[in-house]
């Protein structure tokens, strides 16, 4: 399993997210994973958003993690609104994968 670092752009922000790829040469189902409103600081040994990823990247999943503007390691601030374009920001950038079976998207949130 590779994972990258990557940075998306929406309205001019960086957001920060990884992209955790279970093998590459060939096609993989692809998964984003969204996460809900903070309802505190980050804690930065919490580490369940990236073994979830993990976990569904070993399952042949190619898994996309990323902070909404305004939380964790992204620019801005919190715009519930600003998060649907974050979100197609971070669509896109799974779509555009040559890795990826877009016949296969799939969208995992929580609240």
């Amino acid at each position: 399993m590779d994972v990258q670092e990557i940075r998306l752009k929406a309205d001019g922000l960086e957001l920060a997210g990884e992209l955790h790829v279970p093998s590459k040469g060939k096609l993989h189902p692809a998964l984003c994973i969204c996460h809900g409103i903070p309802a505190a600081p980050p804690d930065p040994t919490d580490k369940g958003y990236k073994l979830l990823a993990q976990r569904f990247s070993r399952a042949g999943f190619i898994t996309l993690i990323s902070n909404f503007r305004g939380t964790g390691k992204s620019e801005g601030n919190l715009d519930i609104l600003g998060w649907t374009r974050d979100l197609q920001a971070a669509l896109d950038f799974l779509y555009d994968l040559k890795e990826i079976d877009r016949n296969h998207f799939f969208l995992l949130g929580f609240n």
